[in-house]
């Protein structure tokens, strides 16, 4: 007990040396504070000497050297009375009263979980998708110039440069794409006439980025969708992305699908990567016709014969006999008549045939002429074709769909003369190695044909990773 005192006699100490107050006063704050002295100097320059009185505790007064209490209530002391420092404005006027205490208000709220809940009912979902290679301010500078390839005006180095590269890699395709909603998009694809191309992507697989690095950035593939689709992509972890899953029952990330804006028919889709090669071949059947092009009547089936209403007579036999006989006694009188008259025809009919055999002979000689005289078209002699070259970066994949609705594709130089591709198709097709003439023109609708004559090269012409349409003239 001597060492508790002493360590409340050391505080006290503290609290007059740092306030300047009477021990008394010392003792009704720290034990006001259960002798903490730091918080007994806060109470003491927040309240002065007036706070003691309504935040001492009841058991103020004991002395610190007591016991701790053990015994009942009603066998404490009765606690004397604190009474403050005598002011100089009490020693003028006994009547003085305390100034009140300052008003505080506050509000009480309900649970914070059902407040939560109920704002995050109030608020509509937004988009939570985090792109984990996004930038930002390249993408709104993207949208703002819808598409403009320019890069971020914003100067980076070390790993800024790095992530804004990434960012650049991995960007979607602003150009393409359409800014709205599902339902807007396909009004848009209606007004057009055009079929509506949907990419679902997730931000939790790797294969939508790269869609957006190798198919969605392919010139071939961007020129094509440019100019026969609308092209909307979303993320399936947004509002838009959980309705289009939930309309056509999509699982599997990222999906790409065609459908048509009309109906909303899903008319193809693919799953995961889609190589630029693959997607342009597939979308071919949907360049040569769009979703407002009525399609041809189909035939219909052949309607079933009517059962015979008409009532089967029975004959009897012995009159079906007799008719019977009367039948071959006329084809046996009308064989005699014949044989009585050919001898006399015979004569007749010989010089008959000869005077025809003649005239056919004489017309058959002048339409052979006549056929013989105009002189045949000259077959295009077409250059060698060169053996296809190794996958390097001088090199270039072509794809060309046949009249027969086959495709076939092949690597050429960058170099190579676009006569080359004649070539290559008349080693595919039989007819045009034969003579018959074709042209070759861009695999979509209303793409003008090239001409054979042209001095220029497969990348100047443009023809670099193409689909191209061979048509006979």
């Amino acid at each position: 007990m001597e060492a508790k005192a002493d360590d409340e006699q050391e505080k006290i100490q503290q609290f007059m040396e740092i306030v300047g107050e009477p021990i008394h006063l010392a003792r009704q704050f720290l034990q006001a504070t259960s002798w903490h002295v730091e918080e007994a100097i806060q109470l003491y320059f927040a309240g002065g000497s007036e706070a003691v009185a309504g935040t001492a505790p009841a058991d103020a007064a004991i002395p610190s050297s007591s016991l701790p209490d053990t015994s009942s209530p009603t066998d404490l002391p009765p606690a004397p009375v604190v009474h403050a420092p005598e002011s100089p404005k009490d020693l003028l006027d006994e009547n003085y009263v305390r100034p009140p205490l300052p008003v505080k208000r506050e509000v009480l709220y309900e649970d914070i979980f059902q407040l939560r809940a109920h704002r995050m009912a109030q608020t509509p979902n937004q988009p939570t998708s985090v792109d984990a290679f996004r930038n930002f301010e390249d993408e709104a500078n993207q949208r703002a110039a819808w598409g403009a390839m320019e890069p971020s005006n914003s100067s980076s180095s070390g790993a800024g440069g790095m992530k804004d590269s990434l960012a650049a890699l991995y960007r979607p395709p602003f150009v393409l794409m359409f800014q709205g909603t599902f339902e807007q998009a396909k009004s848009e694809a209606a007004r057009q006439g055009k079929w509506l191309l949907v990419n679902l992507q997730s931000t939790r697989e790797f294969s939508s980025y790269t869609l957006n690095r190798d198919t969605w950035a392919h010139e071939a593939v961007k020129e094509t969708v440019s100019m026969s689709f609308v092209f909307w992509q979303v993320y399936d972890d947004t509002e838009e992305g959980r309705k289009v899953c939930t309309y056509y029952k999509l699982s599997t990330m990222p999906t790409t699908m065609v459908l048509d804006p009309l109906t909303g028919q899903k008319m193809r889709a693919w799953e995961g990567m889609i190589q630029p090669d693959r997607l342009l071949e597939d979308l071919v059947p949907y360049l040569d016709r769009g979703p407002m092009d009525r399609q041809p009547p189909a035939i219909p089936p052949p309607k079933r014969p009517r059962e015979s209403t008409t009532k089967t007579i029975e004959i009897p036999t012995g009159i079906e006999k007799r008719d019977t006989d009367e039948e071959e006694e006329l084809r046996r009188a009308l064989a005699a008549s014949l044989e009585e008259a050919s001898p006399l025809v015979s004569d007749g009919k010989d010089s008959t045939e000869e005077t025809r055999a003649e005239t056919s002979a004489t017309a058959g000689g002048a339409e052979e002429q006549r056929v013989s005289e105009p002189a045949a078209p000259e077959a295009r002699i077409y250059p060698t074709l060169p053996e296809e070259p190794p996958a390097d970066k001088e090199a270039c994949r072509v794809a060309v769909r046949l009249p027969d609705g086959r495709r076939a594709q092949r690597r050429f130089l960058r170099t190579d003369p676009i006569q080359n591709l004649w070539s290559f198709c008349c080693s595919q097709v039989p007819e045009a190695a034969q003579g018959r003439s074709f042209r070759l023109s861009q695999a979509i609708p209303g793409g003008t044909p090239f001409n054979y004559n042209d001095v220029t090269s497969i990348q100047e012409a443009g023809l670099g990773n193409a689909m191209l349409a061979m048509t006979w003239e």
